[in-house]
């Protein structure tokens, strides 16, 4: 909206006004010498009001846009965000290389072997579609099936970012049954800290809290800084975390559970906006953990590999709807089994009893002291507190089983 700004038949209506009232010149009618030189400066005039309301308008934060928006960052010591390639450390244990029986010994005469930095991980065959690099050398051991490792996206940006399960394919060939593609790559969680370009809100948001973030110990300070950390997805801080003069900040990952070394770098970070005489303490949102048992009925007898695919769906759709819970977001069985559902118009029913989809489902929670995780049956759906998130279980082999039946056979 135009702040000063007038157009060209207001100003041709006052102008030919005046001249009628105050001046001599009668011939003002379309065509005639006075009217076009009238209609020629007025034109000229309401582009002049144009620039003007443009210009005023990239002054202000709220209506800035681009480099005119990076200027005034410059004001304030902001300057936007570049682009980052999404990337993971082996620490959250997100991606990794398996076997899917034995050990890599088997696959390598009974040796360990080294996967090199630089080894590609694509979502499609030959080194097409997304790609991914190994970013620090990971030795798979002899008698290890399964080997944790640091990844980075080979271009930036959010369209590398990618669900469970979509890394199925590398490069790696430095093993000895490699012919036969034994050594296999996956990600067991999402991957979805590559960021674009900084927008023009995100920016206009921190140039507003340039002058918080810069002072020590304020709230957007501690915040800032802490989702500052590659790998945060969202923090939560408290005051009088621990009574007066500590505050509290609660971590959530990009990935569905938060790593030591995670909260270690946050740690470091909130120590250097902290003021004389405030404690920090971080640590991770309280991860409940789900588990799920049910029985899968099919209208018809299908092929090993048809029933694989499904139920690998199944798995996958369950595992993306929980871990997109956010914290304090409620579980909700109904909208789960609607999801799985839909994965196959070959799945006819869902459970053993009816009206009870998901035959078991259980709650894991961390003890009083920490010190184990306590089962408990879930039978309705489960809101957790505003400091928890629901994750599928990290510390059971198989949290998700299916059993399968057709025809009152069960197989």
């Amino acid at each position: 909206m135009p702040l000063f700004g007038r157009s060209y038949s207001e100003i041709v209506t006052d102008t030919l006004s005046d001249l009628a009232n105050n001046t001599n010149i009668t011939r003002i009618s379309p065509g005639a010498k006075a009217r076009s030189i009238l209609d020629a400066v007025s034109k000229r005039i309401e582009e002049q009001y144009d620039i003007f309301d443009l210009n005023l308008a990239r002054a202000f934060v709220s209506s800035a846009k681009g480099e005119y928006l990076n200027l005034i960052g410059a004001l304030v010591g902001a300057s936007r965000l570049p682009s980052e390639a999404a990337n993971v450390d082996s620490d959250l244990q997100a991606i990794k290389f398996y076997v899917d029986t034995g050990t890599f010994g088997d696959i390598n005469g009974g040796n360990p072997f080294l996967i090199e930095a630089g080894t590609a991980i694509s979502t499609k065959a030959n080194n097409n579609g997304i790609i991914y690099r190994v970013s620090v050398p990971a030795t798979a051991q002899a008698g290890a099936s399964q080997v944790w490792v640091s990844v980075e996206a080979n271009a930036p940006g959010e369209e590398s970012n990618l669900a469970t399960g979509s890394l199925a394919y590398h490069s790696f060939t430095g093993y000895t049954d490699y012919l036969n593609e034994s050594l296999k790559v996956t990600n067991i969680h999402p991957i979805r800290n590559g960021k674009n370009f900084e927008s023009d809100t995100n920016f206009r948001y921190r140039i507003v809290n340039a002058f918080l973030e810069g002072e020590a110990a304020n709230e957007t300070a501690i915040r800032l800084a802490s989702l500052s950390a590659a790998g945060v997805a969202d923090v939560l801080t408290i005051r009088h975390y621990r009574g007066i003069g500590t505050f509290g900040v609660i971590v959530r990952a990009v990935t569905p559970t938060v790593s030591q070394s995670l909260l270690d770098e946050v740690e470091i970070r909130v120590r250097e906006v902290q003021g004389l005489g405030s404690k920090g303490y971080v640590r991770s949102v309280n991860e409940t953990g789900v588990s799920i048992t049910t029985q899968v009925v099919y209208r018809k007898t299908l092929t090993t590999d048809e029933y694989t695919l499904i139920e690998q769906g199944l798995e996958d759709t369950i595992s993306e709807h929980i871990h997109g819970l956010d914290w304090n977001e409620s579980f909700s069985i109904n909208q789960l089994v609607s999801r799985m559902f839909d994965v196959s118009p070959e799945i006819s029913n869902l459970g053993t009893t009816p009206g009870k989809p998901l035959q078991e489902v259980f709650l894991y929670k961390p003890s009083r002291l920490r010190d184990k995780r306590v089962r408990q049956t879930l039978l309705g759906d489960y809101t957790p507190e505003y400091d928890e998130r629901v994750i599928v279980e990290p510390n059971i082999t198989s949290p998700i089983v299916f059993t399968r039946k057709f025809n009152s056979v069960v197989r």
